[in-house]
């Protein structure tokens, strides 16, 4: 049999069951409290209860439920107590968490019971979800002026399944070098069997020589970098054949150990390249893999849309941006990196490649 409380948790209209109690309200004046507990199916004390709220000038609209805010407690926190948290909150701009304001300020309540007073007092900052975070990081990425910040980071690529076998005969390169403008997200590529500053040296001044081709100013340039071995010496604080290379020509910076988040744009692409290249593909020789390297570049440049970027290929984006880059000049055939490697290392002074001016292009053109 359905007790009161089930049948008032039934009804799903307010005023119902306002109408409901008033029904128990008269049968009880009429056959008495017990009679009414027993015909209702409740308690005495929930019988008296109604009673008691029951206002014949107000009507059905006293049997509401009254509010519990406000009630005291014998346990609640003292006022005094309270301001105290808010205070010492505004004064540590809201950093310090509720352990370390119980253990500074001496307080015999818990966590739960800190947390529960910032957060009424609106101290307690929301995190902001992923979509917001690419959000706000848009609006920062709107600042800059393309090619003014060059992202790069090497692929393992020993390390795909679907490419396991044609690594294992030698159609795909162990590393893949990629560097990619933070504004526009125009990719470059390079390959390599060899993790090393060498291989990424080539790689950065294959790149850099280009971008001054294609009218790029390199005193607004900047490479960025993770913190591994093939871009900088940690351990010995020795400079590399990279670092000596890219600082020559543009600026480079390194970003905190252990944050790939810094370098988001790229670090993003290696996930995308496994997806729609690197996976999809069949590659049959290493020319094949490298032609269709080369296509994958051009679809991804030119054709491909990015949504975290207005949904606009990094194409339309330098387009709209400067009138005066010309996006069909800044593609690049991926650079094969040991097939470049003799040239560095026979000669000493100028540091060239085959087919690129011997000078030095930091030299005035007449």
């Amino acid at each position: 049999m359905l007790t009161f409380r089930k049948l008032i948790k039934m009804i799903p209209d307010s005023k119902s069951r306002y109408s409901f109690r008033y029904s128990m309200v008269v049968y009880a004046k009429a056959h008495g409290i017990s009679a009414c507990a027993r015909e209702f199916n409740t308690t005495r004390r929930t019988v008296q209860l109604w009673v008691r709220r029951y206002d014949s000038q107000i009507g059905v609209e006293s049997l509401k439920n009254k509010s519990r805010v406000g009630q005291n407690h014998p346990l609640k926190l003292p006022e005094e107590t309270r301001q105290r948290i808010i205070r010492f909150r505004q004064e540590t701009k809201n950093q310090l968490g509720a352990r370390q304001m119980i253990s500074i300020l001496g307080l015999k309540c818990s966590p739960k019971t800190v947390n529960k007073i910032l957060k009424q007092n609106g101290m307690i900052k929301v995190r902001p979800t992923k979509w917001k975070k690419r959000w706000d990081m848009s609006a920062i990425r709107a600042q800059y002026k393309p090619f003014q910040k060059i992202q790069m980071d090497v692929k393992y690529l020993n390390d795909i399944p679907e490419c396991y076998p044609a690594y294992c005969k030698g159609d795909v390169p162990k590393f893949m070098i990629s560097a990619r403008d933070y504004k526009t997200g125009w990719l470059f590529l390079g390959f390599s069997n060899r993790l090393d500053a060498v291989a990424t040296g080539i790689f950065a001044k294959y790149l850099i020589h280009h971008l001054e081709r294609a009218g790029i100013d390199l005193s607004q340039v900047s490479i960025q970098t993770d913190n591994g071995v093939e871009f900088v010496d940690r351990m010995l604080n020795t400079r590399t054949f990279f670092q000596d290379t890219v600082e020559q020509y543009v600026q480079h910076k390194v970003i905190p150990p252990a944050s790939p988040r810094f370098n988001s744009d790229v670090e993003a692409f290696h996930g995308r390249v496994e997806n729609e290249f690197l996976k999809l593909e069949d590659f049959h020789s290493f020319p094949d893999f490298v032609s269709k390297a080369w296509l994958y570049m051009i679809y991804f440049n030119m054709f491909r849309k990015n949504r975290n970027r207005n949904n606009m290929t990094p194409s339309d984006i330098i387009s709209i941006d400067n009138n005066m880059l010309r996006p069909i000049n800044l593609l690049m055939p991926p650079v094969l990196c040991d097939v470049l490697r003799n040239d560095y290392l026979n000669l000493k002074d100028p540091v060239y490649f085959n087919g690129l001016p011997h000078r030095d292009s930091r030299e005035v053109r007449p």
